[in-house]
């Protein structure tokens, strides 16, 4: 027999949840079937809705109140909707009139996440060009260099010259033993390049 779990979501205590819980009863749910969560619609680790989600089965529906209860980013629902066709799950949003049932439910999904996949796209292609243009200009990304080449002078001076042992070194300039080696490893390998 299949069954409507209804999801109720408020972002804060002072939201009221009556409008949500009321839209699932009229659409039938039992109490033990009304599901209610206090998260940030953008926050995707929402237990509850993950709770929700494990017990629906073939033929099940997920209903809410509106569609961004499930949801605050196109990415995110899309998601859902996407992992609800492939496991037979349907969707009914009551206040937006929306579902997933029927030929116009299955166009609906396509589209959202056609819309998804297209913005994913514009996300990376604009950090990919991003990147690129950084490159061009001589800005290297990533944490900053902990040793300088000045400092990497000074314990080539100390290892050979005084005779230091590299713990004694990268104690003295406060990085790891493993750190001043691949360092010193790398303006080595950028002279024999230069050379």
């Amino acid at each position: 027999m299949t069954k409507t779990l209804f999801y109720c979501r408020t972002s804060t205590r002072r939201q009221n949840l009556q409008m949500q819980i009321d839209a699932a009863r009229k659409l039938g749910c039992a109490e033990e079937d009304i599901y209610v969560e206090q998260a940030s619609g953008a926050d995707r680790d929402r237990p509850i809705l993950a709770e929700v989600i494990d017990k629906l089965e073939t033929g099940d529906t997920l209903a809410c109140y509106k569609l961004d209860r499930i949801g605050r980013s196109m990415a995110h629902v899309a998601g859902l909707l996407e992992e609800f066709e492939e496991r037979g799950i349907k969707f009914k949003s009551t206040s937006d009139n929306l579902t997933t049932e029927g030929a116009t439910g299955r166009l609906l999904t396509g589209i959202m996440i056609s819309v998804s996949n297209f913005e994913r796209d514009l996300i990376q292609s604009r950090v990919k060009s991003g990147l690129e243009s950084a490159r061009k200009r001589g800005v290297v990304g990533g944490r900053p260099r902990s040793l300088t080449d000045a400092d990497l002078k000074r314990a080539d001076e100390l290892m050979k010259r005084d005779s230091m042992s590299a713990e004694d070194v990268s104690a003295i300039l406060g990085c790891s033993r493993r750190t001043l080696f691949r360092r010193l490893k790398e303006v080595k390998d950028r002279e024999l390049l230069t050379a």
